[in-house]
C-alpha cells in the first residue's frame, strides 16, 4: 500500500489447491473455530479478512474468480479468467467484474497455427477471435450489466524472454480488445478494423515495433463428413483468392483457386496462398493428405469437444492429415474435458481391415494426459458390434503417445473406439484434484 497509491489492490487468489489444508491440523483448527463448513470456506474466511484489512486502509480487492468459492467477500471486484460463469455469478450478485476469460484475452497463447510461429504456452487466440469478443454476457440484465467494468488482455511472460517478443504478441490483439472493449458491440465491424489497422502497421513499422501480422496468412480447414475430405481456405483480412497445389510447390498466380466447395480425392502435398492485386501476400499454408480407409468417412462422437479445441469440426481425425508433434492447438487435435470418449465410424461398407493407428497429446505440465485405455470393436450393421479388442496406453518422454490396434484382417462397416479419459490428476501434479485433458488426432484406418 506504501507503494502503490491506487484505489484497488490486487490479492491473486487464484489456483489455490485445497488439498493440503485438509489434512493441515492450523486449517482444520480453523475451520472448527470459525464454525467453517469445508476448505472453500475456509479460504473465504480469509479473503473476507483481507477485504477487512484492506477496507480500513481505505482499499477495495480484486481476485481472480476463485475467491467467489466459498462465498465472496462483501466489496470484492472479481476478474473472470476461467471463462465467463464466475463474471456473471459476481454480477447477478451485485458485485464489479473485469472480463478477462482465456479464450478472448490471454494473449499469451498463439496467435497462428503456421510452423514457425515462436514458442508459446499453448491454445490458439487468433486476432479476429478477440474482435469478436463482447465483455458484457447476454446472461445479465441491463442492471447487472452496469457492473462490467471492462476487459483485461493478460500477457504472462513464461515464454516470453524480451521486450521484441513481448510486442509480437501484444500488438495487434490489444488493440482489438481495446476497441471491443471501447466501442462496444453494436460498433463492431471486423472488415473495418483490418483496413484501420493496416495504416497503423506503417507506422508501427517506422517506430520498430515488432508486431504480428497475419492478415493475409491462409487458414486452412479439412474436416471429413461421410462425403469426402472437405477443404476451407481463408485469411483474416478476407481479401484476395486463395489459390492451391497438390505437389508441394508454391501456387503461382495462374494456379486453381480454392473456391468454395474443394474436395480433396488423393494423397499429396497440398499448398495454399492468399494473392492480392495478383501478387502472394502472407504466409502460405500446408496439408500434407495420406488417404487411408477411414478419410472422408463419418464419424459421430459420444461428447463433443471443448469450444476452444474443436479443430476443423468432429472429422478432423478423418482427415488424413497428421496434427503437431509440438501443440494441441492445430486445426486437427480435438480436446476433451475430463469425459471418456466413444467414436464410431462409418465406412460406408462392409471393408477389410488391418489394423487402427491412433494418437494421443500427453503434457502432464498443461494438465493433458493420454488416455489410460483404449478399446475397438467391430461390426457389420449400425448399432452391432462383436469382438471387442482392449489395450492399455503406454506413455513415455515425448508429447505423443501412439497406439496401435491389430484387427487381423477383420472385415466390417463400423469401427467402434472408445477413449478411457485419465481421469483425476494425481497430487503433486500441475492441475492436481482436476479431472485431465484428453487430446486426439487422426484415427487412421488401415
Amino acid at each position: 500500500m506504501a507503494l502503490f497509491p491506487s484505489p484497488y489492490i490486487h490479492i491473486g487468489g487464484d489456483e489455490c489447491p485445497k488439498v493440503q489444508w485438509k489434512t493441515n491440523a492450523t486449517a482444520q483448527q480453523i475451520i472448527k473455530r470459525e464454525k467453517l463448513k469445508d476448505e472453500h470456506e475456509l479460504q473465504s474466511y480469509f479473503i473476507r479478512r483481507m477485504e477487512k484489512f484492506l477496507n480500513q486502509h481505505g482499499r477495495q480487492i480484486i481476485g481472480w474468480d476463485e475467491i467467489l468459492e466459498g462465498g465472496l467477500a462483501p466489496n470484492a471486484t472479481v476478474m473472470s479468467w476461467r471463462g465467463t460463469e464466475g463474471g456473471i455469478e459476481a454480477a447477478k450478485q451485485g458485485h464489479n467484474v473485469i472480463m478477462t476469460p482465456t479464450s478472448y484475452c490471454y494473449i499469451d497463447y498463439y496467435q497462428s497455427l503456421h510452423a514457425d510461429e515462436p514458442l508459446a504456452i499453448g491454445g490458439f487466440l487468433p486476432l479476429e477471435k478477440v474482435y469478436s469478443y463482447n465483455p458484457v454476457p447476454s446472461e445479465l440484465n441491463a442492471e447487472q450489466a452496469k457492473h462490467i467494468l471492462g476487459a483485461q488482455a493478460n500477457l504472462w511472460t513464461e515464454y516470453i524472454k524480451d521486450l521484441s517478443k513481448l510486442q509480437y504478441m501484444a500488438y495487434p490483439r490489444a488493440q482489438a480488445l481495446a476497441e471491443v472493449t471501447w466501442s462496444g458491440e453494436a460498433k463492431k465491424n471486423f472488415a473495418d478494423f483490418t483496413s484501420r489497422l493496416m495504416v497503423h502497421m506503417e507506422r508501427w513499422k517506422k517506430e520498430g515495433v515488432n508486431f504480428g501480422n497475419h492478415l493475409f496468412d491462409v487458414k486452412v480447414q479439412a474436416s471429413s463428413d461421410g462425403t469426402g475430405v472437405k477443404v476451407s481456405a481463408s485469411n483474416p483480412a478476407n481479401q484476395g483468392t486463395i489459390k492451391y497445389v497438390a505437389d508441394g510447390t508454391m501456387p503461382a498466380a495462374s494456379s486453381a483457386n480454392v473456391g468454395s466447395n474443394l474436395v480433396l480425392n488423393q494423397s499429396g502435398q497440398y499448398v495454399f496462398q492468399s494473392f492480392v492485386d495478383g501478387k502472394p501476400s502472407g504466409r502460405s499454408a500446408k496439408l500434407d493428405v495420406s488417404f487411408h480407409k477411414g478419410a472422408g468417412k463419418k464419424i459421430t462422437l459420444s461428447t463433443e469437444p471443448a469450444p476452444q479445441y474443436r479443430g476443423s469440426g468432429n472429422g478432423s481425425v478423418l482427415n488424413g492429415v497428421i496434427g503437431s508433434n509440438q501443440r494441441y492447438n492445430d486445426a486437427e487435435w480435438l480436446g476433451f474435458a475430463g469425459k471418456d470418449v466413444v467414436a464410431i465410424i462409418d465406412l460406408g461398407k462392409p471393408t477389410a481391415l488391418k489394423q487402427v493407428k491412433l494418437r494421443f497429446f500427453n503434457n502432464p505440465g498443461q494438465w493433458v494426459y493420454a488416455p489410460k485405455q483404449v478399446q475397438v470393436s467391430w461390426g457389420k450393421q449400425e448399432g452391432s458390434f462383436g469382438k471387442v479388442l482392449s489395450s492399455k496406453v503406454e506413455v513415455g518422454k515425448d508429447n505423443i503417445v501412439t497406439n496401435n490396434l491389430n484387427l487381423k484382417n477383420a472385415k466390417a462397416r463400423y469401427l467402434k473406439l472408445e477413449f478411457s479419459n485419465y481421469g483425476e490428476i494425481p497430487a503433486g501434479a500441475p492441475g492436481a484434484g482436476s479431472r485431465a485433458w484428453l487430446f486426439v488426432d487422426e484415427i487412421v484406418v488401415e
